[in-house]
């Protein structure tokens, strides 16, 4: 018999960890229900008329342990179930939610025991894990984003940069990989990689330590089009900084006066 079945119906059978069976959303209750009415409708068209009854049933909301086809796991008793075993008869089961995964599972009687005190506790612990889940998630990103700062020579000065444009007023728009800043003068641009650590002067150029020229040939040839300066990174913060202020001088017209 297959007393334990894993109910695959996709996302709506997920629910936030760490809630109780009352925060079952009704979307997992509608498919809880739908489960059921097909179950129940095949059981009748199979000429069985009731369920069999393998064991005790515990009582819906109540603590359980349940072996299922992912091992053992300890939940709350959502609902009765109907499960039909290899041998195509229904048996009556129930839905057990694992609030530290927010998995809904199917098991027969037989599958299923009270929770004891240790059980209760490895069920608080797992919940209390899976309620920290998202913070500890955060912060490993915000690791990585800090560890692929620190690799990425310059990136550390994208977000003042881009500050400074917006500051001055200067049209500010996200690109694919990269941020373009323009100003009143056309064809004249500035591109700032959105990972940081690159940035180019296009259609004029700039004459600072921090930006290296690009002829134009130079640029046809590493096809960068009308790219006349590239931002040197490994020159120190204050002089990157200054030679961004002069580009953002180049961007527009009053820079004339």
């Amino acid at each position: 018999m297959r007393d334990m079945v894993d109910i695959d119906v996709g996302p709506n059978l997920r629910v936030a960890p760490g809630g109780d069976v009352g925060d079952l959303p009704p979307e997992i209750r509608s498919v809880v229900l739908t489960d059921w009415v097909r179950n129940s409708t095949d059981m009748k068209q199979r000429g069985q008329a009731r369920p069999l009854v393998d064991g005790e049933l515990p009582a819906i909301g109540s603590d359980v342990v349940a072996q299922t086809v992912k091992g053992e796991v300890v939940g709350k008793v959502a609902d009765y179930a109907l499960i039909r075993g290899n041998d195509g008869s229904y048996r009556k089961g129930v839905y057990v939610y694992v609030p530290s995964s927010g998995s809904i599972f199917t098991a027969a009687a037989a599958a299923v025991r009270s929770a004891e005190n240790d059980d209760k506790a490895r069920l608080a612990r797992e919940v209390k894990m899976a309620q920290r889940l998202p913070e500890a998630v955060k912060k490993a990103q915000a690791n990585v984003r800090e560890a692929r700062d620190q690799k990425v020579q310059g990136s550390h000065l994208l977000e003042q940069m881009l500050a400074e444009a917006r500051r001055r007023n200067f049209s500010v728009i996200d690109q694919t990989g990269f941020t373009k800043i323009t100003g009143d003068w056309k064809g004249r641009a500035v591109y700032v990689a959105i990972k940081g650590g690159k940035a180019n002067v296009a259609g004029f150029a700039v004459d600072h330590p921090a930006i290296s020229p690009l002829s134009e040939d130079e640029a046809r040839a590493r096809h960068l089009g009308s790219v006349r300066g590239q931002f040197d990174f490994s020159r120190p913060d204050p002089e990157v900084l200054v030679a961004f202020a002069l580009a953002l001088d180049g961007l527009t017209k009053a820079s004339l006066c």
